[in-house]
């Protein structure tokens, strides 16, 4: 097999995986559009805290606080992980033309 087909067998295994990232990608584009609303609101409440007298609705808006920093913190770790899993596909996809054209038995390595 020449060079040409093996690299055109390559870019076919690697479609796939490439499609994985573009779903990644939109992934993170909701999150990252989701953690600044939580942000925007959490900055909302944080400025309502000092000027609040009635201690129920001081109850309340500390407790939305709470909440929205938990919900930041959980974003956070969603975002991380996302990507992670595309560093992980990038690796996978470069491991697929590394393991063409290098005499290479990346089966041991996985």
């Amino acid at each position: 097999m020449t060079s040409i087909e093996a690299l055109a067998g390559v870019i076919q295994l690697a479609v796939a995986p490439v499609f994985l990232l573009a779903a990644i990608a939109g992934m993170l584009a909701v999150m990252s559009t989701r953690l600044g609303r939580i942000i925007d609101r959490a900055r909302v409440i944080e400025r309502r805290i000092p000027q609040t007298e009635i201690d129920e609705q001081l109850a309340l808006l500390r407790a939305e606080t709470t909440s929205l920093w938990k919900r930041i913190a959980l974003i956070n770790w969603a975002i991380r992980l996302c990507v992670t899993g595309a560093l992980a596909v990038c690796l996978v996809i470069m491991a697929l033309f590394v393991g063409e054209f290098v005499v290479f038995n990346i089966a041991a390595l996985v």
